[in-house]
Order: C-alpha cells, then sequence, then structure tokens
C-alpha cells in the first residue's frame, strides 16, 4: 500500500521498523524550477503593476486638473482678483499652472500639469484641461465648465 502527499510518497515496509521514503519525483533536476521561474517572472508583474498604479495616478490627476480649471473659471467669472484665483486652484491642484483669458463676456481658463508618477517620469507627458464660463452679471450663457453654443 502506498500513501500519497504532494510532498513524498510513503511506502510501510513489510517488516517491522521504519519505512522507506523516497522522492514522488524519480529526478531530482528540476528542484528548485518554480523559484527561478518566479525570479524570472517578478519583474515583469512589477513593472505591470507599476505601470497600472501610474495609470491610475494619470487619471486622477486629469480629474483634479479639471476640477482646477473649473474652479478657476467660476472665480475669474465672479469677478476674483487673479491671487485669490491661484490660491483656489492650488487648493484643488497643487501642481496645475493657470491661465485666464477674458473674451467678451467668457472668461477661459487652461490648466496644465505634468503627469504624476511613473507615467510622467518616464514619457514627460503634459495633461491639460480648459474650462469656460460666463461673466457674471452679463446676458448669455451661465457657467457650463466647458464650451458650449448658444443657437438663435
Amino acid at each position: 500500500m502506498r500513501i500519497y502527499s504532494p510532498w513524498r510518497v510513503c511506502e510501510p515496509s513489510p517488516a517491522p521498523g521504519p519505512s522507506k521514503i523516497r522522492s514522488a519525483d524519480p529526478s531530482d533536476a528540476e528542484h528548485g524550477a518554480v523559484t527561478a521561474e518566479f525570479a524570472v517572472v517578478l519583474p515583469g508583474v512589477t513593472l505591470v503593476l507599476a505601470l497600472c498604479l501610474g495609470a491610475v495616478a494619470t487619471g486622477a490627476a486629469q480629474v483634479r486638473l479639471e476640477d482646477a480649471a473649473r474652479v478657476a473659471a467660476r472665480a475669474a467669472a465672479r469677478g476674483d482678483a487673479e491671487a485669490s484665483i491661484h490660491t483656489a486652484v492650488s487648493q484643488t491642484d497643487r501642481d496645475a499652472a493657470v491661465s485666464i483669458a477674458r473674451e467678451g463676456n467668457t472668461v477661459r481658463v487652461s490648466a496644465e500639469r505634468k503627469a504624476p508618477g511613473v507615467i510622467g517620469a518616464t514619457t514627460g507627458w503634459t495633461l491639460h484641461a480648459q474650462a469656460t464660463a460666463s461673466v457674471e452679471g452679463s446676458e448669455g450663457l451661465q457657467d457650463t465648465g466647458e464650451a458650449a453654443h448658444h443657437e438663435e
């Protein structure tokens, strides 16, 4: 009678005394092969994980940048001072650079920043966001957070 376990095969000896224990694999040539394969694959898995986390961080930074542009557009439409606009933007995204342009009854704000993490370090990507708002007290469209067209 043989008793199988994942690691070895135990054969009870017919005579009283210790049983013979031998390896389940007749050849010990592959001993440690899984460890070696894991060591080869681990850097690739780490790289893929870093890229995935970098992509998530870049997406989150883009959303914060769009929020910063909207905050700046609303503040500029209210007529706030440029220093207070930059302060409001830095509270939303401290790495954002903002430019403000007034075009008639609308204010257009552009914001940009370098992509964060591994993505920004390896690619040098710059994220961009833009928002427009109608100047308060003027005729026309209200703050939409994005460019809009009005047909009459």
